[in-house]
């Protein structure tokens, strides 16, 4: 008697729809920017943040490919901070360009801290000799 595996075939495809799209919805988020080069830590897996802004070279600030002005973001940590549940709880991650004007960084960053937001990551890249193993 043939087993019937078409429920299987069925969930299988459900699954990879389910993860191609997630996959890219999570690229979505990352703008493309030309990240400073720094020494630091590589955080490898599925971990993503809760939040990601990016800082372009002209220092707009884009949130999910979307330029945004500062009040919106910080709408939107805000919005994060409730939904979490304190600012302790947030998963930010800042991208900034590295031609950026610091001054759109640090604006944002005197915003986050008077919000209660005293952490959140930095985007960086890793130089080319950490990448090919620290050799």
């Amino acid at each position: 008697m043939p087993m019937d595996i078409t429920s299987l075939v069925d969930v299988v495809f459900l699954l990879i729809v389910f993860f191609l799209t997630t996959s890219s919805l999570v690229e979505m988020s990352r703008a493309r920017l030309d990240l400073p080069i720094e020494e630091g830590e590589e955080i490898v897996g599925s971990e993503t943040p809760g939040l990601v802004v990016n800082i372009s070279a002209s220092g707009a600030y884009i949130v999910e490919n979307e330029e945004v002005t500062l009040a919106r973001v910080i709408g939107m940590v805000r919005a994060e901070i409730e939904k979490e549940g304190g600012p302790e709880a947030v998963d930010l991650l800042l991208r900034a360009d590295k031609a950026a004007p610091l001054i759109h960084l640090n604006a944002l960053a005197r915003e986050l801290v008077d919000l209660g937001l005293a952490s959140w990551r930095l985007g960086t890249q890793l130089p080319a000799h950490a990448q090919e193993g620290g050799s």
